[in-house]
């Protein structure tokens, strides 16, 4: 349907964001993944204007505002999720073209993981998730990838879920997570060093405004209060003691900004071009929205 824009009083608040720069990738692309190291923030995947999915690799320089080629996957994907360990990549899951069982190529969800060594370029497989994942949150804690909800294939279906999975690295083995209490699509933060914050998604109907933490140490989630709107197709950055969410899928240029200390959010105004499905990463205090699509 049509995208429901909010008023202008709807806005309740002035950014405690300044717009100061604005670059331009190699290429242009959405739903791709993106991890900071040193000065330098890793682009993966994605999908082009022309539906392409793509394997390229790209690496922004932030002291110069340029891009270089770096790479490509062995496998192009997005909606997957990228995790900087050490000075490796770990790209794990998403949406890859793959051979249907007539053998036809299609886009669909994928279990693959690949390890990106960024001395060498070199890339080599990892341990496959359990079972094909993408749109899921991911964060990395103690030595552990844990990955949380999502979209699984369930025959020809998509499903969304609420389970988790975790890999521990030292092992390189899967095992089952706690679940989250709400079945969704999702993005998260973490923050304080041991919580991971899963606000707002896509549960396959509606978009929603739930927030869900996670205690790292004891294993147990609990609810907080609700975004002041729902947030679908977002990303999300956690800068100082609050979360910014950046669009959503029925309003691309929505910016939310949820106070982890009030525990309150608001719609903020933004002077930036919105969009769906990008990704955020932060970098000596600014953060970095990364691709999308306003349409």
């Amino acid at each position: 349907g049509p995208a429901v824009v909010p008023s202008p009083a709807a806005v309740v608040a002035d950014a405690p964001l300044v717009k100061v720069a604005e670059y331009r990738m190699r290429e242009k692309r959405f739903a791709a993944a993106a991890v900071v190291q040193g000065d330098f923030i890793y682009i993966m995947g994605g999908s082009n204007e022309g539906n392409t999915v793509l394997d390229s690799i790209e690496r922004f320089d932030c002291r110069t505002g340029v891009a270089e080629n770096f790479g490509r996957l062995r496998r192009g994907r997005l909606w997957h999720r990228a995790m900087l360990v050490g000075d490796t990549i770990y790209v794990l899951g998403g949406e890859a073209v793959l051979p249907n069982a007539q053998g036809e190529p299609r886009l669909t969800q994928d279990d693959s993981v690949e390890i990106i060594d960024l001395a060498t370029g070199k890339i080599s497989p990892g341990p496959a998730l359990p079972e094909p994942r993408r749109s899921f949150a991911a964060v990395l804690w103690d030595g552990r990838i844990h990955l949380i909800g999502g979209c699984l294939r369930a025959g020809t279906k998509v499903v969304r879920t609420n389970t988790s999975v975790v890999l521990d690295l030292k092992t390189q083995r899967w095992s089952p997570g706690a679940p989250m209490l709400t079945v969704r699509e999702a993005e998260a933060a973490l923050i304080d060093g041991s919580s991971v914050v899963v606000p707002g998604g896509y549960n396959g109907v509606d978009a929603v405004a739930d927030v869900e933490l996670f205690n790292l140490r004891d294993g147990t989630w609990q609810s907080l209060p609700p975004l002041a709107r729902p947030a679908s197709a977002h990303s999300v950055a956690a800068l100082g003691r609050q979360l910014f969410l950046f669009g959503h899928y029925d309003v691309p240029e929505q910016c939310l900004a949820y106070d982890l200390r009030t525990r309150r959010s608001e719609a903020i105004a933004v002077p930036y071009q919105g969009a769906r499905h990008t990704a955020a990463v932060i970098h000596q205090g600014k953060i970095y929205v990364i691709g999308g699509r306003s349409s």
